[in-house]
């Protein structure tokens, strides 16, 4: 059987086995470029001798893999992965030396800790310190990996992600499928197996019914864009160029910061000794929004927002710079003074990443009987920054829009409560 595996020094590498102890090597997700180095002719060895042989990898792997052997061999079964992108291994030994110095023991993707939809990853430090990101927002790598912001330009245009697929079979998660069958647990994860010939039909079939958990079949159509195998082509970030630019001169983090961030995340020094974060006077600041959307006066002294439509959905901001980046963990004040009509019982306040829809609830403030627009509502209260990329205080549409319906502000505070 062969496999993509770990090296000692956390590159990723196709490996062959015989052993039943060393599946666990090829087991769980890389998300980086494997390096092939003599797999082909070893494998093509095996096969001319009649063993049977196992290859697993991505697409273009496996069609790598039958363009080197020229021919179809009984005794070979090929599964192809359902693959976003394979970005080079050296961005990740960057990520690693630069947010880890310390080193790393063990290393792993899609930790199920926090369980199969958590997106987590799990790393024990050489001290033994084990850590648990979950996450874009807490870690720097996922932030650039699933926005496709280090996607390499041989997976932009990627021939081997559509059907008909290289492989006998078609591995990967079943991500989305509790959207259209509610009644299949997701907890502890699902996978799909494409039967893409009647070879990989013959050995699936073959599995005992007792090896198997749970089986259902279902219509391809609900695959969606999983790995771009039937729906949408892949695609890259536009901030891509930015990091492979920025990435060559700066840390891993920030270099994400500087690819993502509308001001390459640099901020005015004047402000790195102070704790305020936001301190807003309708006089000096104004929202950052859709036009098509928002519409912001200074009335009698204070800022009042409307929304244009009479119904929006969620996804629409209106965001305000911060001063720099909260800190994660650092407990933060937060102050606002408002009136707000809506038919709304919940008015929500966030802090947002300006270079992605990354954002946080900081606050939600319960407006019932007091959502008529007549009454001003203070607000005093303390969070925690989640992550440490958060530069933006943030208001939506959604709990605003309505005939009549308005926000007016009056003040609004951010102060890191430990300085």
């Amino acid at each position: 059987m062969t496999g993509a595996a770990w090296t000692e020094d956390f590159y990723v590498q196709h490996i062959m086995i015989n052993r039943e102890e060393d599946l666990g090597r090829l087991r769980k997700s890389k998300y980086m470029q494997s390096s092939m180095g003599d797999i082909f002719p070893k494998v093509k060895e095996k096969l001319e001798s009649r063993k049977k042989i196992l290859f697993s990898g991505c697409p273009c792997q496996v069609a790598g893999l039958k363009k080197y052997l020229g021919k179809e061999y009984d005794n070979l079964l090929l599964v192809d992965v359902l693959c976003g992108n394979a970005p080079s291994a050296w961005f990740f030994r960057k990520y690693l030396l630069s947010e880890f110095p310390e080193g790393v023991l063990q290393y792993q993707f899609r930790e199920k800790k926090y369980g199969w939809n958590a997106d987590c990853i799990s790393l024990t430090l050489k001290d033994g310190t084990r850590l648990y990101r979950k996450g874009s927002k807490q870690d720097s790598y996922q932030r650039v990996y699933h926005s496709h912001v280090m996607c390499p330009p041989h997976c932009e245009h990627c021939r081997y992600q559509e059907a008909p697929r290289f492989g006998d079979i078609t591995i990967g998660d079943f991500w989305g499928i509790g959207q259209v069958d509610p009644e299949i647990k997701t907890k502890d994860g699902v996978s799909v197996v494409l039967c893409n010939n009647e070879k990989g039909r013959k050995y699936i079939d073959s599995i005992m019914p007792a090896e198997i958990r749970w089986k259902k079949k279902v219509p391809v159509e609900w695959l969606g864009g999983n790995g771009f195998a039937f729906h949408n082509h892949n695609w890259i970030a536009p901030q891509r160029d930015e990091f492979y630019n920025a990435i060559l001169k700066l840390p891993f983090k920030e270099a994400v910061n500087y690819a993502l961030k509308p001001n390459h995340g640099e901020y005015r020094a004047i402000y790195d000794e102070s704790s305020t974060c936001l301190q807003y006077e309708t006089r000096s600041l104004r929202f950052h929004l859709e036009e098509d959307v928002w519409e912001e006066h200074y009335i009698n002294g204070k800022t009042v927002l409307f929304v244009k439509k009479a119904k929006v959905g969620i996804g629409h901001y209106a965001t305000m710079a911060l001063n720099k980046c909260l800190r994660k963990d650092v407990s933060y004040n937060f102050k606002i003074r408002f009136r707000v009509q809506s038919k709304s019982d919940i008015l929500n306040f966030h802090v947002k990443d300006s270079g992605s829809v990354l954002h946080q609830i900081i606050y939600s403030c319960d407006i019932r009987g007091k959502n008529d627009g007549n009454k001003w509502i203070k607000v005093d209260a303390i969070f925690s920054a989640e992550t440490d990329f958060y530069d933006e205080f943030m208001l939506g549409a959604s709990q605003i829009s309505g005939k009549r319906n308005f926000l007016e502000i009056d003040y609004i505070y951010i102060s890191a409560q430990d300085d």
